[in-house]
């Protein structure tokens, strides 16, 4: 196997994996000595290779990204698509750690990214084929992971260094057996572009972009609704003909869908006020959130996100959830 493109990026907060069993598994890294840590870490924590996109964690939560698909085009070209599906990823990783502290009924702290990952996040770079050392391009030569855990000029991630998470190998194999099941459904099914604008509503809210977040969410509404649509014509052999028919409005589909017994009522008048927020914002000259304080903004945008993650849960039937509000 040849070295390895892709782009490399840290999580928000740093965790830390101990190699024996404890049940010392605390949120806040008090009575611990950094040095002292990495002396009980691997070095990889979490490894995925589909033969497309490999996934590498490392012990301080630096993520490495590759995909096949990308790596004959250029820099320019490929780093767009990379930092997507670093996003899709913190996606179903976000995600995951709401099913799993769920399953624990939050017996324990997850760690979660709730920032969008950009091009200043990111370093490009290549992969070793032990991925035991990481050639950043653009610095000075290669970069070993034991180096890594010295330097504060690569970390490009604003992390919040107050906080730390301190895992025993239990926890983190399990959560990464529920993130690959997850990840694996979600390519499986194609429905990626669904996930990463969930993902981006939810953040768009964090940062108190309201109006933002209803229209991604509105977004994943719309695209369930035509995908049932689609499903309705082809099971009535209608397909053909209505398909094209540019007639059919949102409100018009998903009123016959409720006529034909393939969405509730309350799903209905569910999609009608997301529907008519998403109008009154698209027709306000972007002042709709001006006339709404903060707390009936928020209340607005929330039953919008939620109804939209749980209408594309149902349709696509995964157990997808993710933690909604803000964190202190």
């Amino acid at each position: 196997m040849s070295n390895k493109k892709g782009i490399a990026f840290y999580l928000d907060r740093k965790f830390i994996v101990y190699e024996e069993e404890t049940t010392k598994v605390h949120s806040m890294l008090l009575d611990y000595n950094i040095e002292e840590c990495f002396e009980n870490i691997k070095n990889i924590v979490y490894s995925y290779d589909n033969n497309d996109i490999i996934i590498k964690i490392f012990s301080d939560s630096l993520i490495f990204i590759s995909d096949k698909k990308y790596e004959s085009e250029d820099w320019e070209k490929s780093k767009n698509r990379l930092i997507k599906l670093a996003n899709i990823i913190l996606a179903i990783m976000f995600s995951t750690s709401s099913e799993y502290l769920n399953m624990k009924k939050g017996s324990t702290t997850f760690f979660i990214h709730d920032k969008e990952i950009t091009v200043k996040n990111i370093i490009h770079c290549t992969a070793s084929n032990e991925y035991n050392e990481i050639e950043f391009i653009g610095c000075n030569g290669t970069v070993k992971l034991d180096d890594l855990k010295q330097r504060d000029d690569i970390n490009v991630f604003e992390r919040n260094n107050n906080t730390s998470f301190v895992y025993d190998v239990k926890t983190i194999n399990e959560f990464f057996q529920l993130f690959e099941k997850n990840l694996n459904l979600i390519i499986d099914k194609k429905i990626e572009n669904i996930v990463y604008m969930l993902y981006r509503s939810i953040l768009e809210t964090k940062k108190s972009n309201f109006d933002i977040s209803i229209l991604l969410s509105f977004f994943v509404i719309e695209n369930v609704l035509s995908n049932m649509w689609d499903n309705a014509l082809i099971e009535r052999d209608l397909y053909k003909k209505l398909k094209d028919d540019m007639n059919y409005t949102i409100a018009i589909k998903s009123n016959m869908l409720y006529m034909n017994g393939v969405i509730s009522k309350e799903e209905l008048d569910k999609i009608d006020f997301a529907r008519k927020k998403r109008n009154s914002i698209a027709h306000a000259n972007f002042d709709f959130q001006d006339k709404f304080d903060f707390s009936k903004m928020f209340s607005i945008s929330s039953e919008i996100f939620l109804f939209s993650i749980d209408l594309f849960a149902k349709y696509y039937n995964i157990n997808f959830k993710m933690q909604y509000g803000f964190e202190g």
